[in-house]
């Protein structure tokens, strides 16, 4: 676990919006030093009491109030413009995307457990999920059905979900109304 805990901490993408706590993947990654590095044995010694600290969590060890706060368990709620003010019409509102982000240990310790078992759900899902964790995915499965359809011309296709609902509400009014 100790070694797919330092794996996992060195996989977190930069630049990514804080946590609640305001703690960043970058701090985590600044952690995790290398045998060879320089840094004295205290700094050295910062990730194995991450490390320690992500097994007290995981076995249930801390008051049962740390499991309740919302630091632990909530998430950063972040609203991204989707259009350039340069770009928006007349009288037209800025619009923008909610971007939820929660906290950088919970993500390491989250991909630290289920690292061993992610080959058991992804092959629960790619039976229904075409696109999932694939790059492009999208448009490798739209490109996959046309060409489906020119070799099928009697068959058709029916799309169960018709529209992705995050991209088709006026999230300015969900923002006036909090």
């Amino acid at each position: 676990m100790y070694l797919a805990s330092r794996h996992a901490a060195q996989e977190l993408k930069s630049q990514v919006l804080p946590g609640l706590s305001g703690f960043r993947h970058e701090h985590l990654q600044a952690i995790v030093f290398s045998e060879h590095s320089k840094a004295d044995c205290l700094a050295k010694s910062a990730f194995d009491e991450m490390h320690s600290l992500s097994n007290d969590i995981v076995q249930g060890r801390l008051p049962w109030y740390f499991y309740q706060i919302q630091i632990w368990n909530g998430s950063r709620l972040t609203a991204l413009n989707k259009k350039d003010t340069a770009d928006l019409e007349f009288n037209e509102i800025i619009d923008c995307r909610p971007i939820c982000k929660g906290e950088a240990i919970t993500k390491v310790i989250t991909k630290a457990l289920y690292k061993l078992d992610m080959n058991k759900v992804k092959a629960g899902y790619e039976t229904s999920q075409f696109s999932v964790r694939t790059n492009g995915g999208g448009s490798q499965l739209i490109t996959a059905i046309t060409l489906l359809l020119e070799a099928k011309p009697d068959w058709v296709i029916i799309a169960l979900d018709i529209s992705n609902a995050l991209n088709e509400i006026q999230r300015y009014s969900i923002l006036e109304e909090l």
